[in-house]
């Protein structure tokens, strides 16, 4: 018999914009769950019923184009992960705990390895969607132990 248990929380998204809104999609498990333009802070519930084992929460941001930053002015299209919760609790060491896969542009890419710098396919510890790409959060069920592991509370008794 599967065990299934709840999972109650919220992932909070910010956008930066200046000209055009950034296009989310999130997804739990590689089920798509929202897809939409976002222009003000957005707090998305997750609700859902789940089995015991790994599962990932993944923020996509999907339509950045080269025009969409202005260096000179300081300006960027990107998606700022603020904060998840679950059941009530909220940690950044929850956001942190994801990695975002970017998609450099190629030209960029070019320009970094001409200064000696490869850029990192995979970036830890980071909320800021500034490229195209991919960030996951993988996460356990039972949820609240992967809580107790992320804030390194202790020892848990299995």
């Amino acid at each position: 018999m599967v065990m299934m248990y709840e999972l109650q929380g919220s992932i909070v998204l910010d956008p930066i914009l200046w000209k055009d809104p950034p296009l989310v999609a999130v997804a739990l498990d590689q089920q798509l769950i929202y897809k939409d333009y976002i222009t003000a802070s957005f707090s998305l519930p997750l609700d859902f019923k789940l089995s015991e084992g790994t599962h990932s929460i993944s923020v996509e941001l999907c339509n950045k184009k080269d025009d969409d930053t202005d260096l000179a002015r300081g300006l960027d299209k990107a998606v700022n992960i603020r904060h998840i919760e679950f059941f009530g609790t909220s940690d950044p060491r929850f956001v942190w705990a994801g990695h975002y896969h970017p998609i450099y542009h190629p030209s960029w890419i070019d320009q970094q390895k001409q200064n000696g710098i490869v850029p990192e396919p995979v970036l830890t510890q980071h909320t800021y969607l500034g490229w195209n790409g991919i960030w996951y959060l993988d996460f356990s069920v039972p949820i609240f132990t992967w809580m107790h592991k992320i804030q390194s509370l202790g020892w848990i008794y299995d």
